[in-house]
């Protein structure tokens, strides 16, 4: 599913056991294709770590002016990671962190892209496979422009998008499909999204209408 300001603007479906980075390249190359069509040019975008492939990656900066992914941590680049000294303090969403970024042509040779990273000081005593002081995440940006946290927060954004999800699950059906095919079943996506949209506008229009009176 793909949206616009909270606003659903693609949907393709797919079988439950499908890896999520399965065909994903080309479902987003059709909804990018069909909002370029009707001449809405996408400036960035912001992908979870199941986009964080070369073949995605490419295909989405073939769309999108400024695309932002997050990136999938290795051992490889663990290790590059915690020798980083140059790190910046900042707060974000009232916690301290660190941040910092560094040049990444992994997947983009021929383009400058860099990876942001966000890292911040463990408060549990639980391991995970990166075992060390800080939990670290990172960002594949090809914006070198803004800021390292304003990246960050733009990402974190994603957030609240994930809402129209918890929206679409419980109130319109979402979490127990009615059919026993795929083909049914995204129909009834379809026609629960639009109706989610028809049940905004009207919301919308009887504000403004008891605004007017």
């Amino acid at each position: 599913m793909a949206t616009i300001d909270g606003n659903i603007v693609g949907i393709e479906n797919r079988a439950a056991n499908a890896n999520v980075s399965f065909h994903q390249a080309d479902t987003l190359k059709r909804i990018f294709r069909r909002l370029a069509n009707r001449s809405n040019f996408i400036d960035r975008c912001r992908n979870d770590r199941g986009s964080f492939s070369k073949e995605i990656i490419f295909m989405t900066h073939c769309y999108c002016n400024r695309f932002n992914i997050r990136a999938c941590r290795c051992q490889s680049l663990y290790e590059k990671m915690t020798k980083i000294t140059d790190w910046k303090n900042v707060e974000i969403n009232f916690d301290n962190n660190e941040v910092t970024s560094i040049p990444f042509t992994s997947f983009q040779e021929e383009d400058d892209c860099r990876l942001v990273i966000q890292r911040q000081e463990r408060k549990d005593s639980g391991l995970d496979i990166f075992d060390g002081k800080y939990t670290y995440r990172c960002i594949l940006t090809n914006d070198l422009e803004t800021s390292n946290k304003d990246i960050i927060l733009f990402y974190n954004g994603r957030g609240s998008r994930e809402k129209t999800y918890d929206v679409m699950n419980k109130d319109f059906g979402w979490n127990h499909l009615p059919c026993s095919f795929l083909k049914e079943n995204t129909v009834f996506l379809l026609h629960t999204a639009m109706s989610k949209k028809l049940l905004c506008l009207s919301d919308r229009f009887l504000f403004l209408l008891r605004g007017t009176n």
